[in-house]
Order: C-alpha cells, then sequence, then structure tokens
C-alpha cells in the first residue's frame, strides 16, 4: 500500500477522533475527552490497515484489547468517590 494513502488515513482518523473528542470536552463527560478518543481512533485505523495484510484476527484483538481497557477504566471508576458535578 502506498505510504501517502495510509497517512491520509491516519490523518482522517485523528482528525475525526479530535473532533469527538472536542465535542465531548464540550459537553464535559466525564468518561473521555480530547486525548481518548484520537487515540481510539488511530488504534482502530492501524488496526484495521494492519488488517487488511494479515487477517482479520488483528482486528479482534484489537476490539479485544478496547474492551479491555473499557472495563479496566469502569472497575477503577467504580472505587473512586462520585464526582461532584460543577
Amino acid at each position: 500500500m502506498d505510504p501517502l494513502v495510509t497517512f491520509q488515513k491516519l490523518g482522517i482518523a485523528l482528525g475525526l477522533g479530535l473532533l469527538v473528542g472536542l465535542q465531548r470536552e464540550y459537553a464535559v463527560s466525564p468518561l473521555a475527552g480530547i486525548r481518548t478518543f484520537p487515540v481510539i481512533t488511530v488504534f482502530g485505523t492501524v488496526c484495521g490497515l494492519l488488517g487488511q495484510q494479515f487477517g482479520g484476527w488483528v482486528v479482534g484483538m484489537g476490539v479485544a484489547a478496547l474492551a479491555a481497557l473499557v472495563v479496566v477504566g469502569n472497575v477503577a471508576k467504580m472505587g473512586r468517590a462520585p464526582a461532584i458535578p460543577v
């Protein structure tokens, strides 16, 4: 695959993740914000690009890794005191 096309796909994913993260920051979401969504979108794009080369198991492992991060984040959040809305 052409490196320019790969970087364009990664740039689009980063831009879309930043837009969603900016909206979530504006909505004062306690779950995720401007740093989390770009990381997730770029990770998903990398898994998709690798999945084209190596097969669907890469995408499956990426989904499993993301699900594990969500579970760990929610378990850690349950142990903290509830946040007071500002």
